[in-house]
């Protein structure tokens, strides 16, 4: 299916999936609108949440067998369900620009211009541990997912296409350049199942 998203005239757009369900929001991170379609680009339903948005992912955070609507704030996500009403929110410690749900996980991965930091939370909000996915040099965010029990690791715009993937306790498992290693858009990393 293809439809086109008008919200969005003045910039790019985010895209996540919800169980057969598709989030849209913008990339500009102030701007506080999630929509959500159905896979055939009927709009379902459409509202502000509050604070900023650096990520969303679809995913059952609470254990309750229906996936929610986890969004990265500054320094905390917010959980919604399709409806738009607000359930929770789960404190973190520091902000981050990246999002993923796994295992009994959250996992963020940092903001540009911050250490290349990949921190894993308790679904309460504890910092387990955190470790660099790249040289203390690069500065330049880092874009995450999860396939099975390994992290993904994507560098950000300012970056080379260098793909890492670390275990749950920051082991490296393996790593290769994606495309072309003078390329320096950085990657997004995602997990279709």
């Amino acid at each position: 299916a293809e439809w086109q998203v008008n919200t969005y005239a003045d910039g790019g757009v985010k895209i996540a999936g919800l169980k057969n369900r598709v989030l849209v929001w913008s990339e500009d991170y102030n701007n506080p609108m999630i929509e959500l379609y159905t896979v055939t680009g009927e709009l379902l339903n459409r509202f502000a949440v509050a604070g900023s948005i650096y990520d969303v992912v679809g995913e059952d955070i609470d254990a309750d067998g229906v996936p929610e609507i986890n969004i990265l704030s500054t320094g905390r996500i917010l959980i919604y369900d399709q409806l738009g009403h607000k359930d929770d929110e789960i404190v973190l410690s520091g902000t981050a620009g990246s999002l993923a749900i796994a295992d009994n996980n959250i996992i963020t991965g940092a903001h540009k211009g911050q250490l290349s930091e990949i921190k894993i939370y308790s679904l309460t909000g504890e910092l387990l541990r955190t470790f660099n996915a790249y040289n203390v040099n690069f500065r330049g965010g880092v874009d995450i997912s999860t396939v099975g029990n390994n992290i993904l690791v994507g560098p950000g715009r300012s970056g080379g296409p260098h793909l890492r993937a670390f275990d749950i306790f920051g082991d490296l498992q393996y790593e290769f350049f994606a495309l072309d290693q003078k390329t320096t858009g950085g990657i997004n990393v995602g997990y279709i199942n």
